[in-house]
């Protein structure tokens, strides 16, 4: 199994991924974004778990993200479950060779409904943008790291010519 990290109503959540194979298209596959499984709500790591397979589904194409320079550390796995803290062209590549598919869709399917419906997992539809601030919070709290480290400074300088 694959989960993607989340956040929901300020809480951990995990999204189920998968594989879709596609047949008479040009693509042989495409991954999927099932939604957010139910039982690891709050959990630090899903556990390993198996979910029924659908037989169609509906839902909206995404583009994945080319890699960022702050981008997450790659899929980690342990016990039959891969964990992804971030989803971009380098891990989705990794994950529909791991998935034997040879010309993979460059996008991803976020999942709307399907049927079907399995149990525990709740289709969640993604923001049509999520806001990645962390460059701007860096450069905010160094910001304010260095302004504080000059007024320390400041104030030695001070002192040692006062004594």
């Amino acid at each position: 199994m694959v989960f993607r990290y989340a956040l929901r109503d300020g809480q951990i959540g995990w999204r189920v991924m998968g594989v879709c194979h596609l047949a008479g298209a040009p693509y042989d596959g495409l991954l999927i974004d099932r939604g957010l499984a139910d039982r690891f709500a709050g959990a630090m790591a899903p556990a390993p778990a198996t979910f029924a397979e659908p037989a169609a589904i509906t839902g909206v194409l995404r583009t994945v993200a080319a890699r960022g320079p702050f981008d997450g550390p790659p899929p980690s796995g342990r016990e039959g479950v891969t964990v992804l803290r971030v989803l971009n062209r380098q891990v989705a590549s990794e994950l529909t060779r791991r998935a034997g598919l040879r010309r993979p869709a460059p996008w991803f399917l976020a999942v709307e409904s399907e049927r079907p419906a399995p149990d525990g997992v709740r289709p969640a539809a993604l923001p049509a943008d999520i806001p990645n601030n962390h460059f701007a919070y860096a450069l905010t709290w160094f910001g304010l790291a260095g302004a504080l480290g000059c007024i320390y400074a400041a104030r030695l300088w001070q002192w040692l010519r006062g004594r």
